[in-house]
């Protein structure tokens, strides 16, 4: 028997869905890219090291293309 690593596309769908009202509840939301981020974390297709590298990135992706602070 073939051990299983992560779980299949419909089940981390599933889990995300399940999230959903959660949030809402807290009053937050997720992106796109978070999502898409924690599919493949619940699959197990990256790494934890590799998803907090994307967000990192995507973060100063995001700050290096803001306006500079009103002084």
């Amino acid at each position: 028997m073939a051990v299983q690593r992560g779980v299949t596309e419909a089940q981390a769908d599933s889990e995300l869905a399940a999230l959903t009202p959660i949030m809402a509840v807290e009053g937050r939301t997720m992106d796109e890219h978070s999502q898409q981020l924690l599919l493949q974390l619940l699959q197990e297709s990256i790494s934890l090291c590799d998803a907090l590298d994307a967000i990192i990135r995507r973060r100063s992706d995001i700050a290096s293309s803001a306006p500079p602070p009103a002084g």
